[in-house]
């Protein structure tokens, strides 16, 4: 009785004393105040072990971690945690009060011998969080946490990892390596505390980064750098943070990524998420938390970048943070910052581009201007954006703002649809000014910022930049490169062929086909009646292939010659069957010349296969890449990509839009006659659910956004096509010499495009360029892609010979 009495105190006065080292607790106390780790108690589960919510004699509250089963690995999982958790002390660092290391002998029966075992029991004892993890306040913009509280989280968290990282009282410092939701808890005043350093390194001030020998961490968290080359270092623990920030700001755990426009278009789309909240007359106008959340969206993308060398340290995050705070809660009288406080010789401070801006004559066409605003110096530098001149009505979002140091802001200019009526010059007369001024690191900036902040200082301390306006006169139609015609044939190789007109309507916002939206397709197997095959009446002939669900087969099916796609899970709850049933209902409804015909499927097991017209020429791959293609001359590779984009116009035409996920050369079929058609699709929802790929899965064609695992839909599938017209011209083999996860790398997140020869006509060139586009949305449409292959098919030349294969370069 007095033993636990003692642990009692101990435990009270640790829990009461942040400077108490952690004590040491019996197993028999922990199973007491857990009551006997009773299902009852528990907190949670992860990989490693259980959390229980402990109670103790006096009514408070303690989380007792019981480490599940005890191996070497585990071993040394439980040391390192403890080491760590010995070292570092924080207010947002969840306090480490006690541990249990006890080894119990017990007796058992073990191949009919009676043997005394080791069991040895590992537990960790914390303070206990109120409010539990933050994974369960993770929300969209439109509701759970208001700004405040979400700011109050993200500085919070980043205080804790500027701790570990600069401030422990060791030398060097402390990587986490599993930064998540889950790993950070809030206490009764939401107060985020980081958690769980099982998987934590100590670095050495000397040493900046190291190999990991093995993969363990959380999917979605992980630094690239740590996932494709082992590599650890601080820059890892600042990925994951931008992963965090992001998710608690909008909700979801993936920014943008790619061109400077997407990034800004995304930090738009959130802002104006937020403005639609806190219009509700709950909440302020406050102009300042827009700027603030964008502060923060900006920080999120930039710890995100595949670079590791561009992400910011944890110094430079806090001292934004910090700095923006400083300005935010400035207070007083004065309307303008002291002279002393801003920098002279301004005239380098914000590059403005562009200086004329142009709008269209068109009526109820209302398109932006953007103007950059980049600050190359070290200083802040604040700006008011105001309109000097103007016959025109505008609106300008933001008016004013704070450009980081060595940093970009964007402000959009939009003209009202009651313009002026233009002169023949197209000139307008309109003008707008930008003043900034330079501002040292902490000092206070008044808010908001004004045109009269401006007034009466001197000249050498304030930019003045001046924006014309002009007129775009309305364009009328006329046949460039990707210029939107009507979706319609093309001449064969010997005369006009007829391609079934796509259905109409999918130029807009369209519906996406996907796996869970299969049933809009009627695939129950109950109504596949008119589409049975019994599979006694199917005569298999030789094997032509494999592919992720099942293997191929030449084969008969009365008397006509088929391919019969055999599926190789046959089990009615696998991802397989899941496949099945949604190219089954794909293959129903479709009928084009560019798409494989469906001539019926085998329903029952253990027989589920697919059975299609059988093509001669087999794969467009084959042959582009087999030694004797001098039969695919120039016009014909044209023509062949003519019908794949013909396939794909009409898929992505159909209502809902069918995305086929897994567009590449080897999905693409070829008759006797050469004709291409597109097949193997309605697979990708399911075979692409991560980006951790198998290795018959094919990263060589698949978009950017599809390799970060990001939402996509069907202008992935034009990225693809970039790729199979890259194969076309060159017949080589694309990312040749790289394997898949160095493709991954390359195209998902350095940004890097296969090299286009100068020999590739430049208009194909051109294509190829605008479908790998990173912005899905400035990828062309298959029916802009067919009016500008047309023309460069009508005008060539029959029997162009072959041209040597073009080596590609690796940059």
């Amino acid at each position: 009785m007095d033993d636990v009495f003692s642990v009692h105190v101990n435990l009270e006065t640790v829990l009461q004393d942040p400077n108490e080292e952690p004590c040491i607790i019996p197993l028999q106390y922990l199973r007491d105040i857990t009551n006997n780790f009773s299902g009852d108690q528990e907190l949670g589960r992860g990989g490693f072990g259980v959390v229980y919510k402990g109670v103790l004699p006096n009514g408070k509250m303690v989380a007792v971690k019981n480490l599940l089963s005890i191996s070497l690995c585990l071993e040394r999982e439980f040391k390192n945690e403890v080491d760590n958790l010995m070292k570092v002390r924080h207010k947002n660092i969840v306090r480490f009060v006690g541990y249990c290391c006890e080894t119990q002998h017990k007796y058992i029966t073990y191949n009919g011998i009676n043997v005394f075992v080791d069991m040895p029991k590992r537990l960790l004892c914390f303070e206990y969080m109120t409010n539990g993890s933050l994974d369960k306040y993770i929300s969209e913009e439109s509701c759970g946490l208001d700004w405040n509280e979400r700011y109050k989280v993200i500085k919070g968290i980043c205080c804790g990892l500027h701790y570990l990282h600069n401030e422990c009282e060791i030398n060097g410092s402390v990587i986490h390596l599993d930064l998540k939701p889950e790993n950070i808890l809030l206490d009764e005043n939401m107060m985020p505390k980081i958690a769980d350093f099982g998987l934590a390194r100590h670095f050495s001030d000397k040493k900046t980064q190291t190999c990991a020998t093995s993969l363990v961490g959380s999917k979605g968290y992980m630094a690239p750098e740590y996932i494709w080359e082992s590599i650890i270092s601080p820059m890892a623990d600042i990925y994951s943070l931008g992963v965090i920030i992001i998710e608690i700001i909008t909700g979801h755990k993936y920014g943008p990524s790619g061109t400077e426009t997407f990034c800004r278009d995304f930090v738009e789309s959130v802002l104006q998420n937020w403005k639609k909240r806190e219009a509700a007359p709950k909440y302020a106008s406050l102009e300042t938390d827009y700027q603030q959340i964008e502060i923060c969206l900006k920080i999120g993308i930039t710890c995100t970048d595949f670079d590791r060398r561009k992400r910011p340290t944890m110094n430079k995050i806090i001292e934004i943070l910090n700095t923006w705070e400083s300005t935010h809660c400035y207070v007083g009288e004065e309307s303008r910052p002291h002279a002393s406080q801003v920098a002279h010789k301004p005239k380098e401070l914000l590059e403005i581009t562009p200086l004329e801006l142009y709008f269209s004559l068109e009526r109820n066409k209302r398109v932006p201007c953007i103007v950059k605003l980049t600050n190359k110096t070290d200083n802040y530098a604040a700006f008011y954006f105001g309109v000097t001149k103007a016959k025109n009505n505008y609106l300008i979002e933001p008016t004013s703002g704070l450009v980081l140091p060595l940093s970009t802001s964007f402000v959009r200019v939009t003209m009202e649809e009651d313009h002026e009526a233009a002169s023949w010059d197209l000139l307008c007369g309109d003008e707008f000014l930008v003043q900034s001024i330079a501002v040292w690191g902490y000092t206070a900036i008044p808010k908001p910022i004004t045109a009269d902040m401006f007034d009466g200082m001197r000249i050498d301390m304030v930019q003045k930049v001046r924006l014309t306006v002009g007129y775009t006169p309305i364009q009328t139609p006329s046949r460039s490169l990707l210029s939107d015609y009507p979706s319609s044939g093309a001449p064969s190789e010997d005369q006009e062929m007829d391609y079934i007109e796509a259905p109409q309507g999918a130029e807009g916002i369209s519906q996406t086909l996907t796996g869970t939206e299969s049933a809009r397709f009627g695939i129950c197997l109950d109504d596949m009646a008119e589409s049975e095959i019994i599979w006694e009446e199917v005569a298999i002939g030789e094997r032509l292939g494999l592919d992720s669900f099942g293997e191929v087969f030449r084969g008969e099916w009365h008397g006509l010659e088929v391919t019969i796609k055999r599926f190789l899970q046959q089990d009615i709850s696998s991802d397989a069957f899941e496949a099945f049933r949604t190219e089954v209902g794909i293959m129903k409804r479709v009928r084009h010349p560019n798409v494989v015909l469906f001539m019926g499927a085998v329903t029952r097991v253990p027989q589920l296969s697919i059975v299609t017209e059988f093509l001669p020429r087999g794969s467009l791959f084959r042959l582009i890449h087999q030694s004797n293609n001098h039969q695919l001359d120039e016009r014909r590779r044209l023509r062949m990509a003519f019908d794949v984009a013909c396939g794909m116009n009409y898929l992505h035409n159909c209502s809902p839009v069918i995305v086929h996920g897994d567009l590449k050369s080897k999905n693409l079929l070829v008759d006797e006659k050469w004709v291409v058609k597109v097949c193997n699709f309605g697979l990708s929802r399911i075979k692409h659910s991560t980006f951790l790929f198998k290795q018959d899965e094919t990263p060589e064609w698949m978009a950017p956004e599809v390799l970060r695992n990001e939402p996509s839909d069907e202008k992935c599938d034009v990225f693809s096509y970039g790729v199979i017209l890259w194969e076309l011209c060159t017949l080589l083999q694309p990312w040749e010499g790289m394997n898949p996860m160095q493709v991954v790398g390359a195209v998902g997140f350095r940004q890097r495009r296969l090299d286009i020869p100068g020999s590739v006509d430049p208009a194909v060139a051109e294509i190829i360029k605008r479908c790998w586009q990173t912005d899905p949305r400035l990828r062309p449409s298959f029916s802009v892609i067919m009016a500008a292959l047309r023309p460069l098919l009508e005008n060539m030349p029959a029997n162009q010979p072959t041209r040597k294969r073009t080596q590609q370069t690796d940059d």
